[in-house]
């Protein structure tokens, strides 16, 4: 099945500051488990007394477990854990919702993955970025009130033709 979906949050950032450009996670645990990515230390670690939690709290568990309040965490909550096709990831405070993913990681018995890296993030024209930046901080600022009054519905045309959007099930996209 195809899945696309995408979620906010810091989680992306800090697997670059690891040194990592993706992670697939392949294979099904015999235990409920949890993963912990510290820069270049990759290990998996037991979530058996966490399961039940929702993931607001299993986010801060797998905080807590790190030792570390400013790891970016994703997991999954009930929903997930019993394979629910509709159940989804959280990732810090925002949610990867379409698709499934949260049955996807509780197919896998993993409950959840924290990340912290402290390394930097190459880029091949720092001042381009910083112009890139301060044009996005202009347009936000006066784009801002349309967010906070009609939510993240308005991006729905731009999402369907950039063919993210399950038209038909994927059969076709908007400008087709």
């Amino acid at each position: 099945m195809y899945l696309c979906s995408n979620s906010g949050g810091s989680f992306g950032p800090q697997l670059k500051r690891c040194g990592y450009d993706g992670l697939i996670v392949e294979g099904r645990s015999e235990r409920w488990c949890y993963l912990a990515i510290r820069d270049d230390r990759v290990t998996f670690a037991d979530a058996e007394p966490w399961l039940g939690y929702d993931s607001p709290s299993t986010l801060e568990a797998i905080r807590d477990a790190m030792d570390d309040r400013l790891a970016s965490a994703l997991s999954i909550g009930p929903a997930a854990e019993r394979l629910v096709r509709l159940s989804c990831i959280n990732v810090d405070s925002r949610a990867f919702g379409r698709g499934s993913a949260g049955a996807v990681l509780g197919s896998k018995r993993l409950k959840g993955i924290g990340i912290r890296g402290s390394g930097r993030i190459p880029v091949a024209d720092p001042a381009r970025i910083d112009s890139i930046r301060r044009e996005a901080t202009a347009t936000l600022k006066q784009t801002r009130a349309d967010h906070t009054r009609f939510g993240t519905p308005q991006y729905i045309e731009v999402i369907n033709e950039l063919g993210c959007m399950p038209t038909r099930n994927f059969q076709t996209a908007y400008f087709e």
